[in-house]
């Protein structure tokens, strides 16, 4: 397949099953299913990637939604077979996840980087062989620096509590906004109007 600038491939990472669901970990995929439902883009469950995908068109860009339905750990592999199969370039690739180095809902926008210690992060630069992708990172710590009773595993595993939500719920909202601006005005505009 010939390659186009113009096929963008957004990415939320998390883990498959409904005992994660609103899970910190699974912060990436509420922001793509909310991104999702905001421009009218239906995720379905395709076997051949492991994922469930969504597929429309954004400004000029052909955009394809992802939420892996490997668990995070192995995000790299369906990554890599959607890139593989539609011919995206790194540039035009956008992880979001969460961030437990962030307070709870704030967003980080990135052109590239490292894993930062997230495993769905570093599976997808394993895959790929680059760290030259978007990243747009979503804060899920609201722990004062000094109380940690959790282990970090435990704590991004743990639910959001129902104070937490509705911060949780504005922060995907904005992260949804972030993503288009990324696809429709470039990644620096966006981290410039959201970082």
């Amino acid at each position: 397949m010939k390659r186009t600038a113009t096929n963008f491939l957004v990415v939320g990472l998390g883990n498959p099953g409904i005992k994660y669901h609103w899970t910190r970990h699974n912060l990436g995929f509420l922001a793509i299913e909310k991104f999702g439902e905001q421009k009218a883009i239906l995720l379905k469950k395709q076997k051949i990637f492991g994922a469930y995908i969504g597929q429309g068109k954004i400004a000029e860009a052909k955009v394809i939604l992802c939420k892996p339905l490997t668990y995070i750990n192995c995000s790299g592999e369906v990554v890599k077979k959607i890139v593989d199969r539609y011919d995206i370039d790194n540039k035009n690739i956008l992880i979001v996840c969460d961030d437990l180095n962030l307070t709870l809902g704030k967003i980080r926008i990135r052109q590239k980087g490292s894993d930062g210690g997230h495993n769905g992060l570093k599976s997808i630069i394993d895959c790929l062989g680059t760290k030259e992708f978007g990243r747009l990172r979503v804060g899920i710590n609201s722990l004062p620096d000094t109380y940690y009773p959790l282990s970090a595993t435990d704590y991004v595993l743990s639910k959001f509590s129902k104070e937490e939500k509705k911060v949780v719920g504005e922060a995907i909202a904005r992260a949804a906004q972030a993503a288009e601006t990324i696809i429709s005005k470039g990644i620096e505009k966006a981290m410039n109007k959201y970082n």
